[in-house]
């Protein structure tokens, strides 16, 4: 996940910049190429049966992040905008985020492939975003009238404009999703720790939290976040770890879930998703459907 705001001390900046680089967490998870065919986490999450409740076309994500790769913004629903230049990222963690939501033609298989996805592009390779960027990015998402919203980064410090925006965000039904951090601490960084922000920590192949995830017992979910594989700038299939990998994936599983009940006439609020998500016992993705049923 990416850490953010200009107010960090000298230290911290170092650090979210080593971060950004992929020299913090990724010393002990390396970003490697990978061959395997089908990633784990699509058989952990049983991806392909529940694509036959839903593949979350009816909703609108917003991605708010580094942008995606120019050969991505091809792909079928995409819009992608900026703060501050052309929306094309050049760090690659937007574009691992977007394959893993919608996927990569027919390499990796997307969680939400038939979502609308808003690429905000918001974050480059200083990882320095004044909180004012912030609370204009997801106002974006607000006017582009997305449903879910995705945050794969976070700050030690709290921001009252950012908490405003994302209030009224939440007011107006739309879902937040945000990384709890990837730093290994009992704090969970902000916004995941923003009042009805679902928070999202990661996990391993074998179900167990990841020793990197923040605050893991007090997130709202924990989701598949170590080793998992995505598409990078190149094109290139790549794996990856971090709370972040998790925000994206639980993001598109939201996805299906709101577009499921939006095509049964019973939509959920807020409230009664994140309750929802909190009683998911781990490997048994298809009960929340079935309870819904």
């Amino acid at each position: 996940m990416y850490a953010l705001f200009q107010s960090f001390s000298r230290l911290s900046k170092l650090l979210i910049l080593l971060f950004i680089l992929g020299l913090v967490v990724p010393l002990v998870y390396p970003e490697v190429k990978v061959k395997e065919k089908q990633p784990w986490h699509i058989e952990f999450l049983n991806v392909e049966e529940l694509h036959r409740y839903s593949k979350g076309s009816s909703q609108k994500i917003g991605l708010i992040d580094s942008g995606i790769s120019k050969f991505q913004t091809n792909s079928k629903n995409i819009q992608y905008i900026a703060s501050f230049d052309n929306g094309i990222d050049d760090i690659g963690h937007g574009s691992i985020m977007f394959s893993l939501i919608k996927g990569q033609r027919n390499e990796i298989l997307g969680i939400a492939p038939e979502s609308e996805l808003i690429s905000i592009k918001l974050i480059e390779s200083d990882g320095e975003i004044a909180p004012s960027m912030m609370a204009e990015a997801i106002q974006k998402a607000i006017d582009l009238k997305c449903t879910i919203i995705n945050l794969s980064l976070g700050s030690y410090e709290s921001n009252k404009l950012v908490s405003q925006t994302i209030d009224k965000a939440l007011d107006l039904g739309i879902t937040v999703v945000a990384s709890s951090g990837d730093y290994g601490t009992d704090e969970m960084m902000f916004p995941a720790r923003h009042e009805g922000v679902i928070s999202v920590g990661a996990l391993d192949k074998n179900g167990d939290v990841t020793s990197f995830t923040n605050a893991p017992i007090r997130t709202t979910i924990n989701f598949p976040g170590e080793e998992i594989m995505g598409v990078g700038l190149d094109g290139e299939k790549i794996m990856t770890s971090g709370t972040s990998q998790a925000t994206a994936l639980l993001t598109g599983y939201i996805a299906l879930i709101k577009d499921f009940q939006k095509h049964n006439k019973n939509e959920l609020n807020n409230d009664e998703l994140r309750k929802l998500l909190s009683e998911i016992e781990e490997k048994d993705y298809l009960s929340a459907f079935s309870e819904l049923n």
